[in-house]
């Protein structure tokens, strides 16, 4: 069960067993190593040696958070010979595998470890994990769950004694006034150190967080993980600990029941609409991610495959279609994968910097301010950031086609984006705490904009690797689904780009990762719910009902996409196909020629052109491939019969029964 009550899959339902020792060995999870390197953190974990009845302990399955680099992490069991993870030495396995495993753009990975035999057996085992060495830019990992399993891959840890840390239990390691003022002075103004190195940074710990450090608080970052960080940037031990008090003492109010620095911000999940407002950034935590695209089936279509489900769904009201509470197998950024990795004082001169904080701060302002006077709603400003920040990012020669770029100038116009999406997030996380019963969604397409993609700069140039790039323009663009997916309330092509999220979920699978037909089918049905406004007319590119482009029914089937079905089973992805074209042919008889015409729409003498040139094209070049899929050719004849009245200097006739 998840924390909203729903049942996931398989993976996930294994996920949520922190795997632990016996009543007398229990231990608390997570096990957290922390800068500097060599640090090691100890387990003893009880083995019952009635587990033992498959045979022996020949492996040690892991679920590490915040493991960014091959080498980054140390494990020995029973003092024998420590083993550095990588990829060669341990299996990645679960969603994170997809994406490279150790290296690539996930950091929680669940983990298969080989081991000597004879290395673990009945009775007590000493785990110890060892932090190797710093990436400069890592100071932490937390081991999130551990278990041995035996030859035939049984588990062999009793799970029934588990603990975990609490965040309600921390309290400030220096429990005094004057060290907590000092902290909050030294989170806003110390001077900081890139890491590694002697070098004095220009940022400071407010640049890259909340100025207030409310996101350490909302997201539960313990005292450790703060202290060591704070080391980690050249101060000592004990500016770590005041700064560390200073954040334990922030309001309760600031804090989440669900937020944790492994629990990917607005991970899609079962239940996530309902949650109170402030809880929504949580999401619906690490245990939604499936562990395939195909998982997500059941609940993209609860009540069958349909017709009508899917007319349902892209219907204005109660039960249309909503991505937050759709789980999905692409894991979301965690909140490190937020915050950017240069403060925006070492990227830009001082005088630029002060006039993109009052441009940044200006933009969000009165936005809040008019939803604080309107709290069950918040003005529909769909696309607004793109021009708005574009502009300035193009005063600096970023975020364009023809920048001239380089792995640094793509690190630090990542970091500008990052940079504004905190501060969106802590701005708007604030409003929600003051205004608990304002609508759950944010204002514009902010984290639309962050996309590396979105920002122009070259697929591989920033992660290295193609694979590792497009991951992260499809996590941001997800999460935009969360946070914004439209509203029905469509603003050109704001606050998705739909036609353009579907394209890069195939690029995805293209660049070596999973195939997600499932997700791209989610993707299609928002787009056609957001352009299926009743109106008609000159101004349909404002909201109105749109069929093609972001609301064309048959992208489903483009020819470059149609390699991500091989997952599928045929008969499902016929399912999917029938429904989702009838309820277009259903949607497409709501209006007249004369009205398409009117709103400029069509015209009676369009002939199509080349392969999704144009909505004709779309139609016409999709119905013998709708039929060779198998669909019902019922469906397929009224689809061509219908363009027939639109379309009529196009040979629809031959297309009769493909």
């Amino acid at each position: 069960m998840t924390r909203f009550g729903v049942q996931l899959c398989s993976f996930t339902a294994a996920l949520l067993l922190y795997c632990i020792g016996s009543p007398s060995q229990a231990f608390v999870v997570p096990i957290e190593v922390n800068y500097p390197t060599s640090s090691v953190q100890s387990v003893t974990v009880n083995v019952p040696a009635s587990s033992l009845s498959n045979g022996p302990i020949t492996s040690l399955n892991l679920l590490i958070n915040n493991i960014e680099y091959q080498g980054e992490v140390g494990v020995n069991v029973n003092n024998t010979q420590w083993i550095a993870l990588s990829n060669s030495t341990a299996q990645a396995y679960g969603p994170g595998s997809q994406y490279g495993a150790i290296g690539g753009p996930v950091t929680n990975l669940w983990l298969h470890v080989p081991l000597a035999s004879g290395a673990a057996k009945a009775g007590n085992n000493v785990v110890q994990f060892k932090f190797l060495h710093s990436d400069g830019n890592c100071s932490s990992f937390r081991v999130l769950q551990l278990n041995f399993a035996t030859t035939n891959g049984s588990t062999v840890v009793d799970t029934t004694a588990r603990t975990s840390d609490n965040p309600a239990d921390w309290q400030p390691p220096l429990n005094d006034s004057t060290d907590i003022q000092i902290g909050k002075a030294l989170f806003t103004g110390a001077t900081l150190v890139f890491p590694l190195t002697t070098t004095h940074m220009q940022a400071h710990c407010s640049s890259c967080h909340a100025a207030d450090g409310r996101d350490l608080k909302y997201f539960n970052y313990d005292n450790n993980t703060i202290i060591a960080r704070s080391v980690f940037h050249g101060l000592s031990v004990k500016q770590g600990e005041q700064i560390a008090s200073y954040i334990r003492s922030l309001p309760a109010s600031e804090g989440s029941v669900n937020g944790r620095p492994w629990n990917p911000p607005f991970q899609p999940g079962p239940g996530l609409s309902g949650v109170p407002l402030k809880e929504w950034s949580a999401g619906a935590g690490l245990t939604a991610v499936l562990a395939n695209d195909s998982d997500a089936l059941p609940y993209l279509f609860p009540n069958g495959i349909t017709t009508s489900a899917v007319e349902t769904m892209i219907t204005q009201g109660a039960n249309q279609i909503n991505p937050r509470n759709i789980p999905t197998s692409l894991p979301l950024l965690t909140w490190n994968q937020w915050l950017p990795k240069t403060g925006p004082e070492d990227i830009v001169p001082a005088n630029i910097l002060s006039a993109l904080i009052q441009r940044v701060d200006g933009y969000y302002e009165p936005i809040m301010l008019a939803a604080s006077t309107l709290p069950t709603a918040l003005p529909p400003l769909t696309g607004a950031a793109d021009i708005y920040f574009d502009n300035m990012m193009h005063s600096l020669g970023l975020s364009t086609p023809s920048a001239q770029w380089t792995p640094a100038l793509a690190q630090k116009e990542y970091a500008l984006q990052q940079w504004w999406a905190v501060r969106g997030w802590v701005t708007l996380q604030k409003e929600f705490e003051a205004h608990p019963t304002m609508a759950k969604t944010w204002p514009d397409n902010r984290l639309f904009v962050t996309s590396p993609n979105r920002g122009f700069i070259p697929v591989g140039m920033l992660t290295g690797s193609n694979l590792g790039d497009e991951y992260l323009s499809n996590a941001w663009y997800m999460a935009q689904m969360v946070t914004n997916s439209g509203g029905n309330q469509a603003e050109g092509n704001g606050p998705v780009d739909y036609n353009y999220f579907y394209g890069h979920v195939a690029n995805l699978n293209q660049y070596g990762g999973p195939a997600q037909p499932i997700r791209l089918t989610e993707s299609i049905l928002t787009g056609m719910r957001n352009y299926n406004g009743s109106q008609l007319g000159l101004y349909i590119w404002m909201g109105g009902f749109r069929p093609w482009g972001e609301g064309l029914a048959l992208k489903i089937i483009e020819p470059a996409w149609l390699p991500l079905w091989a997952g599928i089973s045929s008969d499902t992805k016929t399912e999917i196909l029938n429904a989702m074209t009838a309820a277009y042919v259903v949607g497409l008889r709501r209006f007249t020629p004369a009205q398409y015409y009117a709103g400029k729409a069509a015209s009676s003498t369009d002939i199509p052109g080349y392969v999704y040139g144009n909505w004709i094209s779309g139609v016409y070049y999709s119905i013998p491939v709708l039929h060779n899929l198998g669909v019902n050719p019922a469906i397929t004849n009224a689809l061509a019969q219908w363009a027939a009245t639109i379309w009529p200097a196009a040979n629809w006739g031959s297309l009769a029964g493909a």
